[in-house]
């Protein structure tokens, strides 16, 4: 195999290197296309959440309203609880 590729002339080498050089440049550029084209056809940005203390506010005002029926549901518990005993 190395006989035949010592067999090319310079002139052969010169042009094997050109077209793979040109293939290369190919998928070079498509691939910058393709990355240009994801980058401008992105979707638009989302509007900003709300604040972060005001989501806190939120989930706290969730919270306590939790408490507040579970509360509810230990004292009716405790009821039921009192009349099936006695």
């Amino acid at each position: 195999m190395l006989d035949a590729l010592n067999t090319i002339s310079a002139e052969a080498w010169a042009g094997i290197a050109g077209f793979v050089s040109a293939i290369g440049m190919a998928i070079a550029t498509i691939r910058f296309g393709l990355l240009t084209q994801r980058t401008e056809n992105k979707a638009p940005q989302l509007p900003k959440p709300p604040s972060l203390d005001a989501r806190i506010d939120e989930i706290l005002e969730r919270q306590d309203e939790t408490n507040r029926r579970l509360e509810s549901l230990q004292t009716d518990q405790a009821i039921l609880l009192d009349r099936t005993r006695g």
